[in-house]
């Protein structure tokens, strides 16, 4: 979320579902040192699996596929699925393992700082009942029109 030129970040650790609603743990996170961390602990790619909306699906070594990927797409059309693979998936696990660990060390509640301008507009479904409540009143005040005959014998309105 970018607020002023200012990127508010968060992590997400999602507990469960009850009556409904997505329940968890909200962390906020410090964005440039979580790029840095990113930037140190950044594993080689080792393939790339690509799905296309023509069903196809290729599994490529990552240079193979970025050096071909014009044509990939004039051959199949849009990307529908995109994976990548690191080289040592163990070594990608550990690193998410980590950052874990350090956010819940370092946990604190997250506090939103948004705020939201224009707070008396009204929502879409406060309009929508305006709008229905207008149209109700305009079609009350409507005059009503006594069915008439016409020579030929139909009623006209």
């Amino acid at each position: 979320m970018i607020v002023q030129d200012r990127i508010l970040a968060y992590a997400v650790d999602i507990k469960g579902l009850e009556n409904g609603r997505v329940k968890g743990d909200l962390y906020e996170l410090d964005y440039g040192e979580q790029i840095r961390q990113l930037n140190r602990a950044a594993l080689p790619l080792h393939t790339v699996t690509v799905k296309y909306e023509d069903g196809v699906s290729l599994t490529l070594p990552h240079a193979k596929y970025y050096g071909q990927k014009d044509r990939l797409y004039q051959q199949h059309g849009k990307v529908t699925g995109f994976h990548r693979d690191p080289e040592d998936a163990d070594a990608l696990r550990e690193v998410l393992n980590q950052a874990w660990q350090q956010r819940e060390k370092e946990a604190r509640p997250a506090q939103f700082k948004v705020s939201v301008k224009n707070v008396k507009q009204p929502s879409i479904k406060q309009k929508i009942a305006a709008g229905k409540k207008q149209l109700a009143g305009e079609h009350a005040a409507a005059p009503k029109l006594a069915a008439t005959k016409a020579k030929s014998n139909a009623l006209e309105v």
